[in-house]
């Protein structure tokens, strides 16, 4: 319990505020993505609003492109990893580089012997 009062402000407009930001952070800097589901999850991701830009386009094999328009590219990361080989970075270069040097430290990791036994 708090003695404070909160008054709505009429003028805030959380969308603005969060901007293109998938989820919470923005970066200033807007990039425009597009991925490849795999016709497994395609349906299953296609029905979710993850984005307010977002666009799907099935496609004739059941998979599905999701395009975004989103501010930063740390928060996708993530999610898009989450998916494993399920998603394929089509749209912009950056994040497949970024996708691909980290799935790669991943398999590379792995690969190491186990020290706690």
């Amino acid at each position: 319990m708090s003695d404070k009062r909160f008054f709505e402000d009429e003028e805030f407009d959380i969308g603005e505020y969060l901007g293109r930001a998938l989820s919470m952070v923005p970066e200033n800097k807007i990039y425009n993505v597009k991925l490849r589901f795999t016709a497994v999850v395609a349906f299953d991701v296609a029905a979710i609003q993850w984005h307010r830009t977002q666009k799907v386009t099935f496609e004739d094999d059941g998979s599905a492109i999701l395009e975004f328009r989103v501010d930063g590219l740390n928060e996708i990361i993530w999610w898009i990893l989450s998916y494993g080989d399920r998603v394929q970075v089509l749209a912009p270069k950056t994040l497949r580089e970024k996708i691909t040097e980290i799935a790669q430290r991943v398999v590379e990791v792995n690969k190491q012997e186990s020290h706690a036994k």
